[in-house]
């Protein structure tokens, strides 16, 4: 399976700049985390050979493998401004709309700092409901590469980045 994209990952890992965060610090507008989604779906999807065909609006995953397992992409650009490694919310995990999120970490320059893949069944060890906007927050902090069951994949992702 491949993935077409409109950007190079060069293109999208280049997109965040010292002018963001400048405005995101000044707006608090936050830590950009649309663009920090995108970079880690090309990288997953180029390290791994993911499907990205599916629409994930609409299907509640953002890539599929050859063996059909879906992934909910997600990845956190930190800065020196914002050091959380808390992703952008998940909506309807207790339906389980995937089998693992595949999150990365990301510096400010857009270097990934680590990369994990979690089964879904085990994000609720992890993830915390906030009621108010209908949504599941994982911070991808040390208890998650240090669980069994957790597949580091920082090195592939950092081989797949520009």
């Amino acid at each position: 399976m491949s993935a077409s994209w409109s950007m190079s990952v060069t293109e999208t890992g280049s997109l965040p700049s010292a002018h963001d965060d400048g405005l995101a610090r000044q707006s608090g507008m936050g830590s950009l985390a649309n663009l920090a989604d995108t970079f880690a779906r090309q990288l997953f999807c180029a390290a791994f050979d993911w499907d990205v065909s599916a629409p994930p609006a609409i299907v509640g995953y953002d890539a599929i493998d050859d063996a059909g397992n879906r992934y909910r992409i997600k990845g956190r650009r930190q800065t020196p401004f914002d050091s959380s490694c808390q992703l952008s919310g998940i909506r309807n995990l207790s339906n389980a709309p995937f089998d693992y999120l595949a999150a990365a970490l990301f510096d400010a320059n857009s270097q990934v700092l680590r990369a994990a893949i979690v089964p879904t069944a085990m994000l609720p060890e992890f993830a915390i409901y906030r009621r108010t906007v209908n949504a599941h927050f994982v911070c991808l902090g040390d208890a998650v590469w240090q669980t069994a069951g957790v597949r580091d994949v920082g090195a592939e992702l950092q081989h797949a980045a520009p």
